[in-house]
């Protein structure tokens, strides 16, 4: 069911006043029958069943209607795949906003109460609720049960009691509330909650607040029994206070925090706004885009009939409609292989639009295929291959995987009855897959496998009976991204081995994540009946099913994490809550209530972590050196990574390597290495550290005091490859010869035959031209030095030989008169000479046909003072055509073009012996990268005349840069840009 309007002009609904009902709008309703499957009231919908709900766009009024009849504006009983959007809800005396007493949520967003008893009043197992604004209200939100609920980005004006957490009668529970990024102002108590009790089942709720602004507000957190537990005296915000049971990175290290501050956790500056708040995106309704800016996946040749395979026109459209917002019409598309939706497509469905994976292509679970791939990025399955150009650019709101489950997909009761394994009703190898690289914001997001009918077989029964079913998918949401992800109010219910797996992820943030594991595990225990596909996917459970409680061989997990910080952990069924190095969280040692169903929490649990992660440690920046005074900052306690010292250089012996066999023994000595840059150990700093710490912090803004690096020692040194037990190759490689310490010899020995005769030494000559010149290339492939005879390609001719291996860059044929010294190793196993550029002898031809290095003196002209750049003489210009790029793909080219024109600067300053990396007058680098999907870009790097510049790589970014940030309009960038000194050009452009 979906209710949406105009977004520009909401309709307005008004009650009047005979109005009787409990909401104008109700997603359900009770029919007075008597008892429901449910055993509750029944009503048309099983309330933790009343799926896919979306009301959007509508403004409600009951201000009129007789207070009497404790009326709301909205009846929202709604389970998963739900949603509210752009709804404004109008409240007078005795009546209400919005009515929710039960269900299993699902999102509330964008919603703004106005006036009321209660703006929002009810409970459900779980929701996330997200930009809510409260008015005027005399309670903003009373929820009178509840086992989790995610509360960010609340603002509260003008009420008496913001949030109201107290049960109605003795069977109701608060179980827990996480309040993020909220707001008060004149809010007389924030928080209202029945007395805390560290006792197991005594129905005590565990309360998160972070990052609270206050203005005007008494009291933040109180009690019934007349107890202030945080006071609002004094206070514009609250960090982080939290208050139940908490677990310091064990599964032994339990407290119960009465309210405070609970260690120290730092948010991640990737998933963070401008303000410091979690980053949100609403979902957009494109209301500023023209009705010609809309094209319909139909007008492809889809068809969308559930029978007929639109996979070719579903891939058209996609690929057709960059720049335009393709609407996927109502209907169920039938996709018989992958289908990639490229970057830039902007998409949106009708009440019921669904893709369909159908066909071979989707029936090898050691071979799966993805149905849709987003980003060109090639996966294996389920992939999310996008990484953002900015926060939210790439980004899903109100999408779901159902599999089976519903009329006409096959995994019905009829095919996949609750009991046994029916043949073909495995499904799927993952639901859902974000890959290392990838980033991306999603909101709304339930991944079902289906474990009942969602279609009603009888309609004129006011029951649903909502048979089961037993259909199979191997893994729910695989999350495998180190970049920037948000998932707000996402599920994943019903996968055999997990449902949620963040395997070597980071920089992730999720709000309320809700699973369950399959109904009918343990019978059959995992990974049955996808035993052979394990180790398919990164991340897969270990079902070596040793002996103990924790081996994962009797239920799927519920999530699989590390370094993670879990606010509210709410479990049902379970023993364990938690496995933490091999040890159990005891589910009763954190028994919320002692009843049906007996369900436990915990408010914080930080899961264990070695210190060491990526993500543990702040990164100082390289400018750091750069500074008058170098400095930087971090919350203590803290752990610092820095940059690399490159002021000084330092000169390090190699260390001698003794090498054996046998009685045999021999010393490689190798030349003294320079080091260009120090490292350091990573420095912990705690409250006070520095010579000038004196004691703990009074402020966060005071310095640690001056704090000297360690540097760090010499991970390990450069490999050396040792060859023989001499230092000689064996007299034989044929029958009877010893073997190699790795490999084989050859299997059989060379077949020579007679060649033509060759009486003029054509042939021979010819031969011996490719000898040298191949040699000459690659002497270290051939394990040679350039002959004698190779005159023109550093051979020594007549001489003997000279005493180290010169590998020419190519004389004669390329005109390049360079090479390369070689070092070898001596008998004494000494290295002699170093791998350093060389100019190549010089050949005159004599009776004695010898060649010798000649030296010629010249007076010196003065040397011209070149000029340097003037940034003040910046310009841009951009081209009248372009192609529009992914920031991704723009900033690896620059990269990638960057390190050209470095290798073509470094190249002429060998030829030229200059000791710094310098671009001389009339300096061009010019090449085109050519991309993976009819994409390139195009670069030119110049130096004027009578001018010089001095690589660096971030300068040579910077210049790169400015023709996409100045030229980026009407799809088009690219362009040039020049100075006094430089010119260059970067072009994106399709390739044909």
């Amino acid at each position: 069911m979906k209710v949406i309007s105009d977004v520009l002009n909401r309709p307005l609904i008004i009650a009047s006043s005979s109005f009787v009902g409990l909401g104008v709008l109700s997603t359900d309703e009770y029919t007075g029958g008597g008892t429901g499957t449910d055993g509750r009231d029944q009503e048309w919908f099983v309330n933790t069943a009343n799926f896919y709900r979306q009301i959007c766009n509508v403004i409600i009024d009951v201000r009129n209607a007789p207070a009497s009849e404790i009326t709301a504006c909205l009846h929202y009983q709604v389970a998963q795949a739900t949603s509210l959007q752009n709804v404004e809800l109008r409240a007078g005396p005795g009546s209400k906003g919005m009515f929710a007493e039960n269900g299993s949520g699902g999102q509330i967003s964008d919603v703004v109460f106005s006036g009321g008893d209660v703006g929002l009043y009810g409970g459900a197992q779980q929701f996330t609720a997200q930009r809510l604004r409260f008015d005027g209200c005399t309670t903003a939100v009373h929820v009178f049960w509840d086992w989790g609920w995610v509360w960010k980005s609340v603002t509260m004006t003008n009420v008496n009691v913001g949030f109201r957490f107290v049960a109605i009668d003795a069977s109701g529970s608060v179980g827990s509330a996480s309040i993020l990024d909220s707001s008060f102002v004149n809010v007389n108590t924030a928080i209202l909650m029945s007395p805390p009790s560290a006792a197991a089942g005594s129905g005590s709720t565990g309360l998160v607040l972070e990052n609270l602004a206050l203005s005007g507000v008494p009291a933040v957190v109180a009690d019934t029994s007349g107890t202030t537990h945080l006071s609002g005296a004094g206070q514009s915000r609250v960090d982080q206070w939290v208050m139940g049971p908490v677990y310091a990175g064990s599964a032994t290290a339990r407290s119960f925090s009465t309210g405070g501050k609970v260690w120290r956790y730092r948010r991640d500056g990737e998933l963070v706004d401008s303000s410091g708040n979690y980053f949100e995106r609403p979902k957009p309704q494109y209301e500023d885009r023209a009705v010609g800016d809309f094209v319909h996946i139909k007008d492809f040749g889809a068809v969308g009939d559930g029978v007929t395979d639109d996979t070719a026109a579903v891939q058209t459209a996609l690929y057709s409609s960059q720049g335009k917002i393709l609407f996927v019409d109502a209907g169920s598309y039938i996709l018989t292989g992958t289908v990639v939706v490229p970057a830039g497509i902007k998409m949106v469905g009708e009440t019921w639009s669904q893709f369909v994976a159908f066909g071979p292509a989707f029936s090898d679970e050691n071979n799966s295929k993805v149905m849709i791939q987003v980003g060109t990025t090639p996966g294996q399955a389920g992939n999310w291959n996008m990484a953002a150009d900015a926060r939210g650019s790439a980004a899903l709101w109100d999408c779901h995987v159902r599999i089976g489950g519903a009329t006409g997909t096959g995994l019905t009761p009829a095919e996949c009855p609750a009991s046994g394994i029916a043949p073909g009703c495995k499904a799927a190898s993952l639901m859902m897959h974000i890959k290392p690289s990838a980033s991306g914001y999603f909101e709304n997001m339930w991944l079902w496998v289906a474990d009942h009918m969602i279609d009603d077989p009888d309609l004129t029964d006011a029951n649903n009976t909502m048979v089961q079913n037993s259909v199979y998918a191997a893994r729910g949401f695989l999350i495998e991204s180190t970049e920037p992800v948000w998932l707000y109010a996402t599920a994943s219910e019903h996968a055999v081995y997990y449902q949620y797996n963040f395997h070597n992820a980071s920089r992730i943030f999720t709000t309320m994540i809700q699973t369950e594991s399959p109904y009918y595990q343990p019978v059959p225990p995992p990974p049955v009946p996808f035993a052979g596909a394990v180790g398919k996917f990164p991340g897969d459970p270990d079902y070596t099913c040793a002996p103990g409680e924790f081996n994962g061989c009797d239920e799927s997990w519920g999530g699989n994490h590390a370094s993670v910080r879990i606010q509210h952990l709410v479990t049902i069924g379970t023993k364990y809550m938690a496995v933490m190095e091999g040890q159990g969280i005891l589910a009763t040692d954190n028994l919320n209530v002692d009843a049906h169903p007996f369900w436990s929490q915990i408010s914080v649990l930080d899961v264990a972590s070695d210190g060491a992660q990526f993500n543990d440690v702040v990164w100082a920046s390289p400018d750091i050196w750069d500074m008058d005074e170098p400095a930087f900052s971090c919350v203590p306690p803290c752990r610092v990574k820095l940059a690399p010292y490159t002021g000084a250089t330092s000169v390090v012996n190699f260390p001698l390597m003794t090498v054996s066999s046998g009685a045999w023994t021999s010393t490689i000595t190798a030349p003294p290495m320079t080091l260009s840059k120090l490292g350091f150990e990573i420095m912990t700093l705690a409250e006070g550290s520095g010579a000038g710490g004196g004691g703990a912090l009074r402020r966060r803004s005071t310095a640690f005091g001056t704090v000297w690096p360690v540097p760090a020692t010499t991970a390990n040194w450069p490999v050396v490859i040792y060859r023989g037990p001499d230092g000689k190759p064996p007299p034989s490689i044929g029958p009877g010869a010893a073997p190699p310490q790795m490999g084989a010899w050859p299997a059989q020995g060379l077949v020579a035959r007679a060649a033509a005769v060759d009486p003029n030494g054509d042939i021979a000559d010819r031969t011996k031209t490719w000898l040298c010149r191949v040699i000459a290339n690659n002497p270290s492939y051939w394990d040679s030095d350039i002959p004698e005879e190779c005159l023109g390609y550093g051979g020594g001719g007549g001489g003997g030989g000279p005493d180290l291996g010169e590998m020419p860059l190519g004389n004669g044929g390329l005109g390049w008169d360079w090479g390369w010294d070689v070092p070898q190793i001596t008998p004494n196993g000494t290295a002699e000479g170093e791998l350093e550029l060389c100019e190549l002898p010089e050949t005159s031809t004599t009776s004695t046909t010898s060649a010798t290095r000649t030296r010629t003196t010249q007076t010196e002209a003065p040397t011209p003072v070149l000029r340097r750049a003037d940034p003040n003489t910046n310009q841009v210009h951009c081209s009248n055509s372009g192609q529009k790029m992914t920031n991704i793909r723009l900033q690896l080219g620059r990269n990638s073009a960057c390190n050209q024109i470095r290798a073509q600067i470094e190249y002429e300053s060998a030829l030229q012996k200059r000791g710094v990396l310098e671009a001389q007058p009339l300096f061009v680098a010019d090449d085109t990268l050519p991309l993976n999907d009819s994409q390139e870009i195009h670069f030119r790097f110049e130096v004027k005349k009578g001018c010089a510049w001095t690589f660096d790589l971030d300068e040579c970014l910077r210049y790169l840069k400015t023709p996409v940030d100045s030229c980026d309009c009407g799809g088009e960038q690219g362009g040039y840009g020049e100075n006094d000194c430089l010119r260059w050009m970067f072009d994106p452009n399709k390739s044909w």
